[in-house]
Formats: structure tokens, sequence, C-alpha cells
């Protein structure tokens, strides 16, 4: 452990701590970085990408990227597995998106995933299909 300049607080000093990462480098923890929506074309599908932590906040910001995809046509897979938290809004845009989109529409969960729990526990899988890999959902839409 690695003590840093740290902070007085109520007139008292409060060393900041940072842990030692892999390969015995020092630094402070990782910020989380800003939640983005990646989007990209593989094949004849779109790929949505959620990095980060999503929910009301983002949701309009997912929301807009599956419009622009569905306007622009073929099937969308929407990979969770860079988004480190999502909530019931974020499900609920997936289910609209769902519904609106034809049912060219697959997620991206691995079983190692944190969210796949919330993904389980709401039963999307027996509304939306579930896959554990990009390339698996993409080819269950013929893409």
């Amino acid at each position: 452990m690695w003590l840093g300049t740290g902070n007085v607080v109520q007139g008292r000093f409060r060393p900041a701590v940072f842990r030692a990462r892999a390969g015995g480098v020092n630094e402070p923890p990782a910020r989380p970085s800003k939640p983005r929506v990646e989007v990209e074309r593989c094949g004849s599908a779109w790929l949505i990408t959620p990095h980060g932590e999503h929910d009301i906040s983002t949701q309009a910001l997912l929301r807009g990227q599956l419009d622009r995809v569905r306007e622009a046509g073929g099937p969308i897979v929407v990979d969770l597995s860079r988004a480190r938290f999502i909530d019931s809004t974020i499900i609920g845009a997936l289910v609209l998106a769902w519904q609106q989109g034809g049912g060219d529409f697959a997620l991206v969960a691995p079983t190692n995933y944190e969210g796949t729990r919330l993904v389980e526990l709401i039963g999307i899988g027996s509304v939306i299909p579930v896959h554990p890999t990009r390339s698996a959902a993409i080819a269950s839409l013929g893409g």
C-alpha cells in the first residue's frame, strides 16, 4: 500500500490511500470512465456496446443510439459485457427497442458478467434472445 498526499479534513490529516496494481506499480485507483455507447457495424448487424455505468441518467443516450440504428435498418445486437452497471430503465429501453425492432434484436450477456444476474432475475431471456458471446448473437440474427 502506498500513501498519497492526503487531505486535511476538520483539522485532521487524512492520507489518500492508493493500492498497488499488478506489476507493482503504485497508482491512484482508476476513476470510472464516463458512460458511453459505442456503435459499430458487424456484417449486416449493428453492434451497440454500452461502456461504464448506465442508469436513468444515460437512458436517453442509449435510446438515441438504438433509434438511430433501427432507422438505418438491420439486426441489432446489444453487448452488455462492457457495462459495469445497468438498472431497470436500461432494461426498459432494451425491451422497447426489441418491441419496435420486429424481432431482429439480441443481447450479449456473458456468464462471467455482473449484469447477467439482473438479466436472469427479470427473465428477459424469455422475451429477448440472450447469448454469451457477440459472435453467437450476430450469427443468431443471420449476420
